[in-house]
């Protein structure tokens, strides 16, 4: 249980801030992928992104409650959320279309906590208020990292006119506003991440030191 409580934290500091990075950058990355006669398509993957970033925040719904035998429970939610989102996508099909369909996904996640909050918070055994205070916390985190992307759209280039270049300097730079603000907020899983990247860079510098040692003798020597 403690450990499900953990994959909580690390999939909310993680999975959610590339979400809400992929919903800002849809445009600029359907015109380097597919080109301007996909751009209509950009609105759809900022949807989508958007309803996977809410999901992510309650993840593991189905692994969590079979692990810790509450199989019963979790088969009658399984078929109330299946008609809920065959429902939801049915309407905004009809209504709208594949921006209809694409829509009702959003809907359906916020129905998706309704249907299962309380069951997880059980499982799990967190309490939904402090659960609120993690995602409020992973949320700014996302703010974060997003905000030189936005910073770009607003003083620098237009989103449909992003080359590669400027989008991996955004990238880097909300890279760099996601380490920061993990410590500016005191992020729960700051001590998870550190306490599994630490032991990675450790290992990992003096091997590409030595590596880089080797290739500037191997250059030497053919001067």
């Amino acid at each position: 249980v403690a450990m499900g409580y953990g994959v909580y934290l690390l999939y909310s500091v993680l999975v959610l801030p590339g979400m809400a990075a992929l919903a800002i950058t849809a445009q600029p990355v359907v015109m380097l992928l597919y080109g301007p006669e996909w751009i209509d398509t950009a609105p759809l993957l900022t949807l989508v992104a958007v309803q996977s970033g809410l999901m992510i925040c309650l993840p593991l719904v189905t692994e969590l409650p079979i692990l810790t035998g509450h199989t019963n429970r979790l088969i009658a939610l399984n078929v109330v959320e299946t008609l809920v989102s065959i429902t939801l996508l049915a309407i905004g099909a009809h209504l709208a279309g594949a921006e209809g369909a694409a829509a009702s996904r959003v809907v359906y996640a916020l129905a998706f906590f309704l249907i299962y909050m309380r069951f997880i918070s059980g499982v799990v055994q967190f309490r939904v208020r402090d659960w609120f205070a993690i995602m409020g916390k992973s949320a700014l985190v996302s703010l974060a990292t997003v905000a030189p992307i936005l910073a770009a759209y607003a003083f620098w280039v237009a989103p449909a006119a992003m080359n590669f270049g400027q989008l991996l300097v955004c990238t880097v730079a909300g890279g760099i506003m996601w380490c920061l603000a993990l410590f500016a907020v005191r992020h729960p899983a700051l001590d998870d991440l550190l306490a599994t990247g630490l032991p990675i860079l450790r290992r990992a510098l003096p091997r590409a030191t030595a590596a880089l040692r080797l290739r500037q003798t191997v250059i030497g020597d053919e001067r």
